[in-house]
């Protein structure tokens, strides 16, 4: 190999949801980056920018704690416009060294729920067989894979509606946007999980 310089920058998962919340609204949540995106070159810049200035501050020892903070703030903050990302809901007990391939699994879930994904591809993406992925996710998150895809569906379409307006969304469009051809079931599965239609959301 020819020499070259591998610069690494880590950034503790707990401080980046921290962090994060200024942008959703939180409570914090696990950050899941698109890992296929292309940065764009101002947010590039940005990135190196923020990172040649804060890198001197957070390496020297004498740097006051309350300045250590903001700097790696704002380092975080420009990360965060670095790469598309999305919070997304994974449980705490999920979120342990022990149970790490279900939390990729979850994760992936979240990432890819706007796309054809099976169990197979969600067992595939953390690495383990699909029926190991069932045991795990029946005890840990009290439902099979294509329940929890489901339900995750469901909550991105309740997002769409409460962010959509009466007279310009329409609820077929949201339920097929999130993998739901038929909407009568659309319906029926979404009042099981919330406890209201689809139209009463999108009527709020």
């Amino acid at each position: 190999m020819t020499p070259h310089r591998h610069s690494i920058v880590h950034v503790d998962a707990g401080f980046r949801e921290a962090v994060a919340t200024e942008r959703h609204g939180g409570p914090a949540q696990r950050i899941v980056f698109d890992y296929a995106a292309v940065p764009s070159a101002v947010a590039l810049t940005a990135w190196r920018r923020t990172l040649g200035t804060a890198t001197p501050t957070i390496v020297d020892e004498r740097t006051p704690p309350l300045v250590r903070h903001a700097v790696q703030t704002a380092v975080v903050r420009t990360l965060l416009d670095l790469f598309a990302w999305r919070a997304v809901d994974v449980p705490d007990a999920v979120r342990t060294e022990r149970t790490k391939r279900l939390r990729l699994a979850a994760e992936y879930v979240h990432a890819y729920a706007d796309r054809a994904i099976s169990p197979t591809d969600i067992a595939t993406a953390a690495g383990m067989h699909t029926r190991t992925l069932q045991q795990l996710m029946n005890e840990h998150l009290g439902a099979s894979p294509s329940t929890y895809l489901r339900h995750v569906r469901l909550d991105r379409a309740r997002q769409d509606l409460l962010a959509g307006a009466p007279g310009t969304t329409l609820v077929s469009d949201v339920a097929g946007r999130w993998g739901f051809g038929n909407r009568g079931r659309f319906s029926a599965a979404y009042h099981a999980r919330f406890g209201e239609h689809p139209r009463d959301t999108l009527a709020r």
